[in-house]
């Protein structure tokens, strides 16, 4: 009898990158579930910034930086159980197997949805930021590895991409040009296939917290993500 072949998961420059990490149809049922049952639907915030703030030495708002609708899911429903299991195991491989990290719990998932609002000044977008930092803080834990899940197929919307510096220029070179490998096997992996993955729904893309990432502004339609982050005890 033949054997499964393990899932590939490809690493570029310390980011994880997991096709299918969630099939399309948990997906589906996940979107529908949100639309019957989601009852904590909320404007995203950033931090503990309040609400009018400094940008570049001008008064700005907070939506300047973040600006999109938020969702959290919990493991009170058989579905929600059985997905934060799901999403749980895959973030704990990923953090003991490729970055070695202490870690001990995975905080409930984020539902973000990003939409396009042609009369919105501003649009849904997160600009540069960070999950965690070694800055000194009044907690016993620290964000130690961050995932961000695929929900929208490529062509539901257009902008609205996850980017980490130097990745972006990276992407920008011949599509065939080596940039990173599978893990299990070391095959080369090569730009266009990254390319083609980070847009894919289902695909997770896993990263230390510390690491400065966006989402560039979306331009049309609406995107979907699943965001988590795992905890562990604070660096020393």
């Amino acid at each position: 009898m033949t054997q499964p072949q393990p899932p590939k998961i490809f690493f570029v420059q310390n980011l994880v990158i997991v096709p299918n990490a969630i099939p399309d149809n948990k997906i589906t049922a996940l979107k529908e579930y949100q639309k019957r049952f989601a009852s904590n639907v909320e404007t995203a915030k950033v931090g503990s910034i309040p609400e009018s703030i400094d940008v570049d030495g001008k008064k700005g708002k907070r939506k300047d930086i973040r600006s999109c609708e938020i969702s959290w899911i919990f493991p009170d429903a058989k579905f929600t159980t059985e997905l934060t299991g799901m999403v749980n195991q895959q973030i704990m491989n990923v953090a003991y197997q490729s970055y070695g990290f202490d870690v001990h719990r995975m905080e409930p998932l984020q539902y973000t949805h990003y939409t396009y609002h042609e009369d919105n000044e501003v649009k849904d977008h997160y600009d540069w930021h960070t999950d965690s930092s070694l800055n000194t803080r009044p907690v016993p834990f620290d964000r130690k590895v961050s995932a961000s899940i695929q929900l929208s197929d490529s062509d539901e919307y257009e902008g609205c991409d996850l980017e980490f510096p130097g990745f972006t220029k990276l992407l920008d070179q011949d599509l065939d040009i080596e940039i990173g490998h599978e893990i299990q096997t070391l095959e080369p992996v090569d730009v266009k296939t990254i390319k083609t993955l980070l847009r894919q729904k289902g695909t997770a893309i896993f990263f230390p917290s510390m690491f400065f990432h966006r989402v560039t502004p979306i331009k049309s339609g609406e995107r979907f993500a699943l965001v988590v982050w795992l905890q562990g005890p604070k660096y020393r």
